[in-house]
This record gives structure tokens, C-alpha cells and sequence, in this order.
């Protein structure tokens, strides 16, 4: 039997329907259910329809001594007995299982349910709350037939409308008699799944040329700078380089002294430094902007990790957490599950505790990429922190404006009027950080092109600007 969705809870007078291909969703200024006690019988609305008509049906039989209406009355009261007979026990548990595939740009959601013990029929009911950042944002009801083995796959469909990297937890698991009259919910064993979705632009990530600040096992600094890999491209003259690497016509024409930069391999090193400060009282929307910076760190670092390059994290918390560079697929594993781990903090600790934090645990050198929303005015300056320390720093910032202007109407004029002035206050925050480190504005979250053009020219010099 097909799946069969429903709005759970109903309110035809108080919600929005759109049907996409057998879905329906809902937009409901009713408050979310609270949770039951598993095993607990619950009587639906129709039960009490039934219950109306069968005792309408009893007064009129008795009043006009009407015997037609006293036996279609029996019937009515008879039938709310047959969930009490076909409702599973308390101890029956519900094994959900989930799977997730992407079908024409939208990502499908399948659950498998198995109750044990099975009963003896009915339908199942899934409950599957709002994923954030996918469409529709409200709650979701699918209901399917039992098999005769006590199974059901009810598919949920989603429209992410940025980059996602999020696990989502197993829907809450509902059973229903075959005419709805009651439900039971029933308790849920089981892992949820991960929803994945990056930009597309990713992919070419791999041909962003790194610098290397460390020497692997087996490597010799030749590998870095020197004569015995592909010509990169000139930097100043810097203490320590050779006389073979000094071009000379290079440095005639410029009037100083100009080394050639040689690069053996394209892989390098990255730290990337992902800002999870909310502020107190929290910004409204950050949480939003939060989830788009854990997955554009995910989706970084493992095309990255897949060229063989050294890739770092750190979470800028009350107390910040380094995971030291590393490659390879357990490097990669630690580092999504350090990000699926990874809360939000309203906590303001002092900027510069990150740049000190970092010293202890990565090289000095190590290019860095901050991802931040930039909302804190101190966080304008980190930049200068971890340059002062080392790192040459780039500056990812989601932008703001993205969700503002959704929930500001611009037709009106007091809404243009306030996304005017929200747009000057952003390009003033980005204006100060650009005198630290370089900034790219992410103010489109379904591509990160202006990022991989950034990363694609030339290599950054100590000072942190392009050479």
C-alpha cells in the first residue's frame, strides 16, 4: 500500500497546504504536540464522532421506540472496542532504520519501521519534526499499512535551501486501528540519519595550491621551496633562501630582491576555524548561519583530505578546541565528528585566547580559514590576533542579509528602508575586517564560488596579503 500523507495535528481553519507530488505540508500557529507515555491509548477525534452518533442513535430509540435506530446504535458502540484488541502491548518497541538519497535536487528521507512484537494490524504513523534550513520547516506525518511481518517504509521528502550538514533524529512512531479511532504511541530504538549538502564549486577546491609548513615522514624541505619541483611564483627575498633561488632578472626589474617559489606537490596545509559564539542575548537567526559554517568547514575539508592535504580544526568556543592537522580517513572522521558534536555558546571569551590556543597544538605559518558570521564586534579584529601569531587568515562570513531580506518585505518601504540600512551596517563590519585579513563576503549559501577564486590565486605571503 502507498503511503498515505496526512496533516498531524488537523486544523483546516488555522493552516496552509501545498501538495508536492502526494505531500502535504503545513504552516500551523498551533504549538507542537507534547510528548505521550509510550503504550498509552489515545483517543483520535473521530472516536468521539462515533461515540456522539451512537448515543444520538440510543435517545432516539428509546424516545420514539424506533428499533432501526437502536440497532445501528449498537454497532457505533461496539466499534471502539476493537483497538483495545488490536492495540500492541506496552512492551512492543519500534525499530527504526533511515536512509537518505537525493532525488531531482531535493533530499528523500526513507524510514523502515519494525514493531516487535508485530500486531495484529493497523496502520504506522510517523511524526518527523522540522529539519532546519530544508523546506517546509513545520512537521511532518506520514502513515503507512502494517505487512503481516509488522513493517512499513514511509518516505519524507526535503528542499534544503542551504548547505546542510546535520543529523536528524528518528521520527516519533504512532499506531493506529484500521478505522483511526485511537493511537498508541510506541518507543523508539534506533539511530537517525545525516543529511549532506554543499555547493558544487567544492569540487574545485583540489586545484587550490597550499603551503606546506611541516615535513611529513620521508620528506625533505626541498618539497617546499627550492629548485627540485615546478616553478610556482615570485615572493621578496626572504632570510634563509639560497642564491639558486633568487631570480635575477626579476629582481633587476623590480629594483629588490625576488626569489622563485617551487612547488613539488599541491598539497598543503589548512586550519579551518569555525566561530560558534552567539552572543548574549543570542543574535536572532545565528543558529542559521551557524549550521551554513559547520557544513562549508565538512565540505572543505574533505575535498581537501582527498588531495592529500593536511587539514586542521578549531572551534572558537568559551574554550576553544583544536584538532592538530592531520590526513587520511581518520583524520576525517574526527573532524565531522568533532562538527556534529559542535553546540553553539553565548559565551564572549577574549578573541586573542583563540590565536594563543592554536600556537600550542599547529605550526606557525598555517594557512587559516576563519568561518564567521562576523556579528560580534570583537571578532572584527581576530584577524589581526592570528596574524600577529603566524597565521595567514582568510575570513568566510555567511552573511546575514541572506535571511533578512526573506523576512523583510521590500515592497513595502519601511522594509526596503530597514535591508538598506542593515546592507550599509554589513559592508561597515567587512570594511574593518578587511584591514586584518582578507574577507569574502558568502552572501549566496547554494555556491561558494567567490571563495574558490579567492583560494585559486596566487599563494599568501606571511603578511597575509597576495603577493
Amino acid at each position: 500500500m502507498a503511503p498515505r500523507w496526512s496533516l498531524r495535528p488537523s486544523d483546516a481553519s488555522r493552516s496552509r497546504r501545498s501538495n508536492e507530488g502526494g505531500l502535504t505540508t503545513a504552516t500551523q500557529d498551533l504549538a507542537p504536540e507534547p510528548p505521550r507515555t509510550p503504550g498509552t491509548l489515545v483517543w483520535r477525534g473521530r472516536a468521539f464522532l462515533l461515540f456522539a452518533l451512537a448515543g444520538l442513535g440510543v435517545i432516539l430509540g428509546l424516545l420514539f421506540a424506533s428499533p432501526p435506530a437502536l440497532l445501528l446504535a449498537v454497532p457505533l458502540l461496539a466499534a471502539p472496542l476493537s483497538p483495545w484488541l488490536l492495540a500492541p502491548s506496552g512492551r512492543t518497541e519500534a525499530t527504526v532504520d533511515g536512509s537518505v538519497e537525493d532525488v531531482d535536487g531535493a533530499l528523500e528521507i526513507r524510514w523502515t519501521v519494525g514493531l516487535d512484537p508485530p500486531p495484529s494490524g493497523g496502520v504506522v504513523s510517523l511524526l518527523e519534526e522540522g529539519v532546519p534550513g530544508a523546506e517546509p520547516p513545520e512537521p511532518l506525518t506520514g502513515t503507512c499499512a502494517l505487512s503481516p511481518r509488522g513493517t512499513a517504509t514511509v518516505p519524507f521528502r526535503v528542499h534544503p535551501w542551504r548547505p546542510l550538514f546535520q543529523r536528524v533524529d528518528p521520527p516519533r512512531v504512532f499506531w493506529r486501528d484500521p478505522l483511526g479511532l485511537a493511537e498508541v504511541e510506541i518507543r523508539v530504538r534506533g539511530e537517525g540519519v545525516l543529511l549532506e549538502r554543499y555547493p558544487p564549486e567544492l569540487r574545485r577546491l583540489r586545484q587550490v595550491n597550499l603551503r606546506r609548513t611541516t615535513v611529513l615522514p620521508g620528506e625533505v624541505r626541498s618539497q617546499r621551496t627550492g629548485t627540485s619541483g615546478d616553478f610556482n611564483t615570485l615572493r621578496p627575498y626572504s632570510p634563509g633562501d639560497g642564491r639558486r633561488t633568487i631570480n635575477w632578472w626579476a629582481s633587476a626589474r623590480r629594483g629588490q630582491w625576488m626569489s622563485n617559489e617551487y612547488l613539488a606537490e599541491r598539497s598543503g596545509e589548512l586550519l579551518l576555524i569555525l566561530d560558534l559564539r552567539t552572543g548574549e542575548p543570542p543574535v536572532p537567526g545565528l543558529e542559521h548561519l551557524l549550521g551554513v559554517g559547520r557544513a562549508a568547514c565538512v565540505g572543505i575539508a574533505r575535498e581537501l583530505l582527498r588531495e592529500k592535504t593536511r587539514v586542521g580544526l578549531a572551534l572558537f568556543t568559551e574554550f576553544p578546541q583544536v584538532l592538530p592537522l592531520g590526513t587520511g580517513r581518520l583524520q576525517r572522521y574526527r573532524l565531522e565528528q568533532m562538527l556534529s558534536e559542535a553546540k553553539s555558546t553565548s559565551a564572549d571569551p577574549p578573541v586573542e585566547r583563540l590565536a594563543v590556543n592554536l600556537r600550542r597544538s599547529v605550526p606557525a605559518g598555517t594557512q587559516a580559514l576563519l568561518v564567521t558570521p562576523l556579528e560580534d564586534p570583537e571578532t572584527l579584529t581576530l584577524g589581526f590576533y592570528l596574524e600577529r601569531r603566524g597565521f595567514p587568515t582568510v575570513l568566510l562570513s555567511p552573511s546575514p542579509l541572506s535571511l533578512e531580506q526573506a523576512a523583510l518585505d521590500r515592497t513595502h518601504p519601511a522594509g526596503d528602508l530597514a535591508y538598506r540600512l542593515a546592507r550599509l551596517a554589513r559592508r561597515a563590519r567587512l570594511r574593518q575586517a578587511w584591514e586584518y585579513s582578507p574577507v569574502v563576503d558568502w552572501s549566496e549559501f547554494e555556491t561558494l564560488a567567490p571563495l574558490v577564486e579567492f583560494l585559486r590565486r596566487p599563494a599568501i605571503s606571511s603578511g597575509g596579503r597576495r603577493v
